[in-house]
């Protein structure tokens, strides 16, 4: 059995990447009840939601809200704030700096 930190360090670097962000995110939305499951009793749920909330929130803003909205994630809670609250820090730089929203692959 793969401990939680190995598969958590794969997610986050596969969301991450830009080439592999689709890909990543159709995973996460898919798996989201077993990532549950998996970390349940851990901060790691948190911690996943806190780092790629942010990143798919750039390229997929309207997504990942609609996403989060419909899907709670109670023991991720913290995470969830807390990557939001990145998230909107990051398109109010995105905005003061004029640059656009890139096109997902």
């Amino acid at each position: 059995r793969h401990q939680p930190r190995h598969f958590y360090a794969v997610i986050l670097t596969a969301i991450y990447n830009p080439a592999g962000r689709s890909v990543a995110w159709a995973w996460f939305r898919a798996h989201l009840a077993e990532l549950e499951e998996r970390l349940k009793g851990t901060s790691m749920l948190g911690d996943l939601l806190e780092g790629a909330i942010p990143v798919l929130g750039l390229d997929y803003p309207e997504e990942v809200r609609r996403f989060f909205a419909e899907h709670p994630v109670p023991e991720g809670e913290r995470g969830r704030r807390n990557g939001f609250a990145l998230l909107e820090a990051a398109e109010r730089l995105r905005a003061r700096l004029g640059v656009g929203r890139p096109h997902p692959s």
